[in-house]
């Protein structure tokens, strides 16, 4: 098994969709050095882990204005990292939107952004000039505003004075990234009209990614209990959400922040540890099982509530959260159904320790107030002890009815509050659920892959699907892309990795190698991607390598969008899973493919599934090695040095050169070093005497990943026989520098210049060829 209308007013503005999804806008805060609002420049809150923001080419690590601090944040998550977030504060005349996307393959034009604004909650019953729509193309900062007319159409309308958007992108492989900030002035005077909000306004948000790889698109859009069988819900305001200001109720409030919140805590007591994903047990051949899981469930809170001082100044404060609880659920590996109904409540059985907490849902705690810097946590356990039975049911080599392996499992946790907690009392749960669906694996020894099943369930998916006629069909088509990045490790890793968790300054580890050839820029990895390997490398300190496996599951919804007069069919996100593979050497690239699914590109893979089904897939992981042996064929021109024996002008040669690899670049792919053999023939000119030699060499091979990843200079030094037809056989050097330009994962192209010569007689040889490397 593998977890404000004038300065100083400070009130708060809540977004209430349904009455299961109310939602706060809170005010900015920032730190007291750092009082200002968020400032436009498309960096987001906090440390931003990723690849070049500047679109520069090289990794560019920046430490985000404080402006966004406290803000309230709309997740898309569903196991691994999120497909996108939206983050909104305000201040006394504007809105900030910050929109955070990952996994966007192609980073398109078509890429939008759209949101909808209601000047009063009436709005949806008197739209004309009251509603519009802003429709925002992130990667060219362009922005169209919009504006309901009488006649139930859109008219365009010039932008309020003052509005600020900035992005930011970056690719690393395929793992296409953008940012985008917006302020939106707001308040009397500002045109449109209708941005000059009322106490309770209504509010739509979409953010729409498409790819062009796939023909498909993905919405996510809030409020997200809207139901997918509206078509353009941005053009009805009956759908749209409404926001109010209340300081009587709560803004922001309890969640998990992300898969990395839940896990097994190895060390009961070592509350700092990060979580694991490995659940243990006492092997039933040596006895009784006297192993206790300790499942952690870090609950985060954030609510905010204003007091009001004698005077009737709102002053905000963090509180505590009464009566929450966590209820821990599994599902078999892979994309389980979206619909917690079909997860498996874990059954702890009570055990003698009377410290151990074995109830599931758990006992109702009060999650302490956070401050401006850092939310209030608790930790919800559950002693997990696995009964023989359960043993039985998850040991390795034991499968399910359906032959999968029901060892590796999801693991969710639900958050709830006590509904009898009075409204005074009562925060908001902003985030009620996450499942942890991201593991490290076991090594990939050289030449063998790293393989692990997955079952993929269509259970609860005609939530998702929009035309009536495909929710009835009886199967689902699923989308299934993979994402990967890949890293080195060394022993300055571990030192790299503390010293970024406790400065906080930028510290990367460099990726190793190119994945399926495309190439890896220098990677900085998110911080809790470093707690998480912290352990894990040091319980491995002869890994190399390693690798970021991710899966994104979706599911067609029937829905089409046309733009630039190319199709896109609709896909909407369902789940994800990932590993990460590590390796005990450099490597030359890695290869994946997923088997149980039908494969359209080398990321893309496509199936089918009964509306109540479920299908297994296996997923290959295999790291390839340098190249033990390396032969070449090269030819050239040489030219004599002047007053040096026979050699005055050029005459045609030729080279052949086999070379063994020495394993430098098993400890680094960036630099090799070669020794190889060479021979050299050249005719004599103007009837000068031919001249042979033969020569070893040593070759060193230095890659520039940051320039070009398949280019690699490199320098050649080494002895050699010289004869030619007027002289005895002679000693003397070799030198040489050349470019090697990888062409193909076994065939590279090399071009060269080699100085040869004894005392006497000397040539430059410039030479060009083909390489071909073993890749056994």
């Amino acid at each position: 098994m593998a977890a404000d209308g004038t300065e100083g007013d400070v009130s708060t503005m809540t977004i209430v969709a349904y009455p299961n999804e109310a939602v706060s806008i809170p005010r900015y805060q920032g730190l007291p050095f750092d009082g200002e609002p968020p400032w436009v420049d498309g960096i987001l809150s906090g440390w931003d882990d990723h690849l070049n923001p500047s679109g520069s080419g090289a990794a560019d690590v920046v430490y985000g204005e404080n402006g966004w601090r406290g803000a309230y944040s709309i997740p898309f998550s569903d196991g691994t990292e999120p497909d996108a977030r939206i983050d909104l504060v305000r201040s006394s005349d504007a809105l900030y939107f910050g929109i955070d996307v990952n996994f966007d393959d192609t980073l398109t034009a078509e890429d939008q952004i759209l949101i909808g604004i209601g000047k009063e909650e009436s709005s949806r019953f008197d739209e004309a000039g009251n509603v519009g729509l802003l429709s925002i193309a992130p990667l060219t900062e362009t922005i169209t505003f919009s504006q309901k007319n009488s006649a139930g159409g859109w008219d365009l309308v010039s932008p309020p004075a003052g509005m600020l958007i900035a992005h930011r992108s970056s690719t690393d492989g395929n793992l296409g990234h953008w940012t985008v900030e917006l302020k939106l002035p707001i308040g009397p005077g500002v045109t449109p009209s209708w941005l000059n909000l009322g106490t309770r306004f209504l509010v739509f948000l979409r953010v729409m990614r498409f790819n062009a790889i796939s023909s498909t698109y993905s919405p996510f859009s809030w409020p997200r209990t809207i139901p997918t069988t509206v078509a353009a819900p941005e053009t009805i305001p009956d759908y749209w959400g409404v926001a109010s200001r209340d300081d009587s109720l709560p803004s922001n409030g309890l969640y998990l922040a992300g898969y990395s919140s839940i896990g097994v805590r190895e060390d009961p007591l070592d509350t700092a540890a990060p979580l694991t994903s490995t659940i243990t047990y006492t092997d039933p051949a040596t006895g009784p099982n006297a192993v206790v899981n300790r499942l952690v469930a870090r609950v985060s809170n954030d609510a905010q509530r204003a007091r009001l001082e004698a005077d009737g100044t709102a002053i905000h404060e963090y509180v505590a959260a009464p009566g929450a609880r966590v209820t821990f659920k599994i599902a078999n590996w892979g994309i389980p159904s979206p619909d917690a109904r079909y997860w498996t409540p874990i059954v702890a059985e009570a055990v003698a320790d009377p410290a151990k907490q074995t109830s599931n849902p758990t006992a109702r705690a009060s999650v302490p107030a956070g401050t401006a810097l850092v939310p209030g946590t608790y930790d919800f356990i559950l002693d997990w002890k696995l009964s023989e039975m359960q043993i039985a049911q998850y040991s390795p080599g034991t499968v399910a009815v359906n032959g999968l392996d029901r060892r590796h499992q999801c693991l969710l946790a639900e958050i709830d509050t006590n509904p009898a907690i009075a409204p005074a009392e009562a925060v908001n749960v902003v985030s009620k659920s996450v499942y942890r669906n991201m593991n490290f694996d076991a090594q990939n020894p050289r030449g063998e892959s790293f393989a692990a099943l997955a079952e993929i369930s269509a259970r609860g998916l005609e939530a998702f699907i929009a035309d009536l006629a495909l929710r009835n069909s009886g199967e689902r088509k699923i989308l299934l892309r993979i994402f990967a990045r890949n890293w080195k490790s060394s022993r300055k890793t571990l030192g790299a990795i503390d010293k970024r968790l406790t400065s906080r300054k930028a510290q990367a580890i460099i990726p190793s190698s190119p994945v399926k050839a495309v190439p890896a820029g220098k990677t900085v990895l998110a911080e809790r991607y470093l707690r998480e390997l912290r352990p894990y490398i040091q319980e491995a300190p002869g890994t190399i390598s390693f690798i970021e496996y991710i899966v994104k599951a979706y599911v067609y919804t029937g829905r089409t969008l046309v733009r630039n007069k190319k199709n896109y069919e609709e896909v909407a996100a369902i789940g994800s899973y990932g590993h990460v593979v590590r390796h005990s050497s450099s490597t030359e690239a890695w290869d994946f493919n997923i088997e149980g699914a039908r494969k359209i590109d080398d990321w893309t893979y496509e199936l089918i599934i009964r509306t109540d089904g479920t299908a297994r897939i296996t997923d290959h992981v295999k790291a390839i090695d340098p190249p033990k042996w390396n032969f070449g064929f090269l030819g050239g021109a040489g030219y004599g040095i002047p007053s040096s024996g026979n050699f005055t002008s050029a005459g045609a040669g030729g080279a052949l050169t086999a070379s063994f690899n020495l394993g430098l670049d098993e400890l680094n792919r960036d630099y090799a070093l070669v020794a190889g053999l060479g021979y050299d023939y050249l005719p004599g000119i103007g009837g000068g005497e031919p001249w042979s030699t033969g020569s070893i060499f040593l070759s060193f091979k230095a890659a520039f990943p940051f320039l070009f990843s398949w280019t690699r200079p490199y320098l050649s030094v080494g002895g050699g026989l010289f004869l030619d037809g007027s002289t005895s056989l002679q000693f003397g050097a070799a030198l040489g520098a050349g470019i090697d330009l990888a062409v193909s994962r076994p065939f590279h192209l090399q071009l060269g210049a080699d100085f040869l010569g004894t005392k006497e007689e000397a040539l430059l040889h410039l030479n060009a060829g083909v390489i071909y490397r073993s890749m056994k």
